[in-house]
């Protein structure tokens, strides 16, 4: 075929893939929302500058095919080039400014991926790894393992300080340490990939330091729920998010009543299986296709005169322990809940200070940040509980 006619082809095919969605949105063809969060809003005078980028993502969100594309790709880079997209990675993602098909703003980010650190550029860990048997992680759970901010002792000594001043204020406290999925669930890791040496012996070095810790006010929940996969299998973490399930999320309860519940237990027969549960995995979105997944399920009902912990309870959490939280609060006559990202220091310290029990919660990716300088559970938070308590 003449090169001309070579020009035309390509033209005509150039012309037909930007002008069908255009042309298909003209005659009333939408798009949907496929990657568990809505879709981008209109743009806004009161954005200033940002609007250009509002309006890239505004009209991106709503492309005809745009989920079909998505899938397209997906299915490609998976069967094909047997690689995985990383639609959830980049300077605009992280900025939480995707204009890109593929891309997704940070709060659509599951909870807990890799973040920035001051002056750094922007993470690389915020997409899916495709493990065996359907299972699905967040790279930055390995990248974070590789790559803690501060020593794991000296984190664990950083949280031991928040606890302890708490507790010398006459207040029951508690640190728990929510395992990441691959600690659970190391088996279902792909066979190789880069960071199973170095996430593997710092594991070891972290839950160690959380083991150490002083006056066993930081508790791990690790030893609890390997104990309880001997009966529960694989039923304790979602296989395509990166959260645990509410059968994992009973070892959180347990725990916490058993350091601050002053007598109240949970009861065997208090503990009620209402069948699986369906959920769209925040994982499946970073690998550019959000699917349905089924995990088991436990809720909590009790009688309405069982013992409750008495007083004004303070439950600070991440994402995990918000999985956690309508199991906990039947045990607590007045459970009040913050999450770290909504709160500054000063603001944890003056609930603190309301508060007659107080439980901390995080995850195990988390650890570390949270109690170096800029994190939320850092020498902010320290000297703010001093000064609200008087110590």
């Amino acid at each position: 075929m003449p090169s001309s006619a070579y020009r035309v082809v390509v033209a005509l095919l150039g012309i037909a893939f930007f002008a069908t969605p255009v042309g298909l949105r003209a005659v009333g063809v939408t798009a949907h929302p496929f990657e568990n969060r809505v879709l981008a809003g209109p743009p806004k005078l009161s954005q200033g500058f940002d609007a250009f980028d509002q309006t890239t993502r505004f009209f991106v969100d709503r492309m005809p095919l745009r989920e079909q594309a998505v899938r397209a790709n997906t299915w490609l880079s998976r069967h094909i080039f047997d690689t995985t997209p990383r639609y959830g990675e980049g300077a605009f993602a992280a900025a939480g400014r995707s204009g890109l098909p593929f891309g997704q703003p940070l709060a659509a980010q599951p909870a807990g991926a890799q973040r920035p650190r001051p002056n750094q550029p922007a993470p690389s860990g915020n997409h899916a790894v495709v493990g065996r048997d359907g299972w699905l992680y967040l790279q930055g759970e390995l990248d974070r393992a590789c790559s803690p901010f501060i020593p794991f002792a000296q984190a664990a000594s950083g949280w031991e300080r928040i606890a302890s001043i708490v507790r010398a204020s006459g207040r029951r406290a508690v640190v728990l340490v929510v395992p990441d999925k691959s600690t659970i669930y190391p088996e279902h890791l792909p066979a190789s990939f880069a960071q199973r040496r170095c996430s593997e012996q710092n594991r070891q070095a972290l839950w160690s330091a959380i083991g150490a810790a002083a006056r066993g006010n930081v508790v791990g929940l690790r030893s609890a729920l390997l104990a309880a996969k001997r009966h529960a299998g694989d039923g304790l973490y979602r296989r395509k998010d990166s959260h645990w399930s509410t059968l994992g999320t009973l070892a959180l309860v347990r725990a916490a009543l058993a350091r601050v519940g002053g007598g109240v237990r949970e009861r065997p027969s208090e503990i009620v299986d209402p069948g699986p549960a369906t959920y769209t995995g925040d994982l499946t979105t970073l690998v550019g296709a959000a699917e349905q997944d089924r995990a088991q399920r436990r809720d909590v009902r009790r009688a309405p005169g069982a013992p409750r912990v008495p007083g004004r309870a303070l439950f600070v959490y991440d994402s995990y322990g918000q999985l956690a939280l309508p199991q906990l609060a039947p045990y607590f006559a007045n459970l009040r809940s913050i999450d770290w990202s909504q709160i500054t220091p000063a603001g944890v310290a003056a609930q603190v200070a309301r508060s007659d029990t107080v439980i901390f919660e995080t995850v195990e990716r988390e650890f570390d940040y949270r109690a170096s300088d800029p994190g939320e559970a850092g020498p902010q938070l320290v000297a703010a509980l001093r000064r609200a308590l008087g110590r």
